[in-house]
């Protein structure tokens, strides 16, 4: 269905190569009165030892299409923390054809359901600094919804036709350290880019850029920052652009940036969805606005700059309070999959969390905090993210041969190399910052 999902007809297909050697697939077209069934050695096949068929029978009825899995490799069939990441990315992924009753996806019998965080609802940050200030009553400031729709961004005329971008941006009622996207990219109304892992958050780290593309297309900031954990939203993209069959990149034809800068432009001035008399700068509001409710000041606190005639008191001015920190980094819970090590290197000792993820879209590799001072000087905590479910994992150090393992570990010191020196080149100052982005876009480009 090249308008919707099933654009290649590939997806279901090389999923089952992750999770097995030995597969089928059963198949009836809406316009056939055959079901075909394929049988699969995925090591035959490769040998070119195989003739995978089809089988056909006569059959009348709906259109489906089943895969059968046989003999799964043991590390990759999920566990109880892995299948909830599994079932929100997958309603995450196809949430708009769940919601629009379009499809239904079925866990055990258990229905997958898509639900949107709450948005925020709090007065403008400019009257949360005059309520702070005891000129404006709590009570008589509007309260307003931070959602608003993004009109259709028009990026110019593309290699198959016109190119845009529109969609939807919110602030979270809570804000969120851990799992940060940014806004979702959909084509043909399937999440591609935009997930916890690999956001889609222009001045963020996970994007490479000198100090005067920051300054122009910059939305975002540190992962700690308030706008990093508030500001997100979703944006439709043109289904003129182009996906390959084996990533979820898209083909940007240099708009990428673009869209970034026509974005921010527009979150700078921009329509919440109830209101249409007056526009609101979502980035501002976003990053200094104050989370929990603010309090004028205490009536019995001293005045600052004394007395004015007549007898009253100046109001005290103070500033408004500050956005809430971060909370602090949980400690690995009982149902967190995680080791812990440690390594000593120039006489630093690391006590090292390593959590042990299994995605096929999250980054091979990810820090997450630290290295973090202790009380001991010659001690530090540091914390990453591994992710075994990555396809390099999965097809070089999971498939038990050690001629595959051997070609891994080429394969990593290659890429670390070209990594490294990738990000020394670039323009960015903070080049290392970067060592770790290369790394990734290396290991899954199909061609490396």
């Amino acid at each position: 269905n090249i308008a919707q999902i099933g654009t290649y007809g590939m997806g279901m297909k090389v999923s089952a190569c992750w999770f097995s050697d030995t597969w089928s697939v059963e198949t009836k077209h809406f316009k056939e009165d055959l079901i075909k069934t394929y049988a699969v050695d995925v090591n035959k096949v490769a040998a070119g030892k195989m003739n995978i068929g089809p089988k056909t029978k006569k059959a009348s009825g709906r259109s489906f299409t089943k895969i059968s899995l046989k003999n799964c490799h043991p590390k990759a069939i999920p566990h109880t923390t892995e299948i909830s990441i599994l079932k929100r990315h997958l309603s995450d992924i196809y949430r708009f054809f769940l919601t629009d009753n379009i499809l239904d996806i079925y866990y055990n019998d258990e229905k997958i359901e898509y639900n949107p965080p709450p948005i925020k609802e709090m007065p403008t940050e400019q009257d949360q600094k005059l309520i702070s200030m005891g000129e404006l009553k709590s009570e008589n400031a509007t309260k307003y919804l931070w959602v608003a729709d993004i009109e259709r961004i028009d990026l110019g005329k593309g290699k198959d036709g016109p190119l845009w971008a529109e969609g939807e941006v919110w602030l979270r009622e809570t804000g969120i350290t851990k799992g940060q996207r940014g806004f979702g990219i959909f084509w043909k109304n399937r999440l591609v880019e935009g997930v916890a892992g690999n956001p889609w958050m222009p001045g963020s780290d996970a994007w490479e850029m000198d100090d005067d593309d920051e300054k122009k297309y910059s939305i975002y900031g540190r992962s700690n920052s308030a706008i990093n954990q508030r500001l997100e939203g979703y944006l439709h993209v043109s289904p003129n652009f182009k996906k390959g069959f084996q990533t979820n990149k898209l083909d940007w034809e240099g708009k990428r940036l673009e869209l970034a800068g026509k974005l921010k432009e527009r979150l700078r001035n921009i329509y919440l969805r109830d209101v249409s008399s007056r526009s609101f700068d979502l980035l501002i509001q976003a990053a200094n606005g104050a989370w929990r409710d603010v309090k004028p000041p205490e009536p019995d606190e001293p005045p600052i700059g004394g007395d004015v005639p007549g007898g009253r008191k100046k109001a005290k001015i103070i500033d408004p309070p500050p956005p809430p920190p971060p909370p602090p980094w949980e400690p690995p819970k009982p149902g967190d999959d995680y080791v812990e090590r440690t390594f000593k290197y120039n006489d630093i000792e690391y006590q090292t969390i390593i959590y042990l993820d299994n995605s096929d879209s999250d980054p091979y590799i990810y820090h997450q905090q630290g290295p973090d001072d202790t009380k001991n000087e010659k001690v530090k905590v540091l914390k990453i993210r591994v992710n075994t479910g990555h396809m390099f994992v999965q097809k070089y150090f999971l498939g038990g041969t050690e001629k595959n393992e051997r070609e891994g570990l080429i394969r990593f010191a290659v890429a670390f190399v070209l990594a490294q020196e990738i990000a020394r080149n670039t323009k960015n100052k903070n080049r290392a910052r970067h060592v770790l982005e290369n790394f990734e876009a290396i290991i899954k480009d199909p061609d490396f």
